[in-house]
């Protein structure tokens, strides 16, 4: 949250997670970070244009995709 988001996206998640990576609509990997390097579970993303990713959390052996869009 939020989504659409300006510059930084929280992650609420009930279960801790090991790492975000997200995909730009290509499919191209274009962020990645680790729980450790983020604080709070907020995940920086100004560096990125404006449009639609793919913010995918990855926890033990599972992961979950969400849609998100960047204003």
């Amino acid at each position: 949250s939020p989504n659409p988001v300006k510059d930084v996206v929280t992650i609420n998640s009930p279960v801790g997670f090991d790492s975000v990576e997200v995909y730009n609509q290509l499919g191209q990997l274009v962020l990645e970070s680790n729980s450790s390097l983020m604080n709070n579970n907020r995940l920086d993303l100004s560096a990125l244009n404006p449009g639609m990713y793919l913010l995918q959390i990855n926890a033990d052996s599972k992961s979950k995709t969400v849609k998100i869009i960047k204003e």
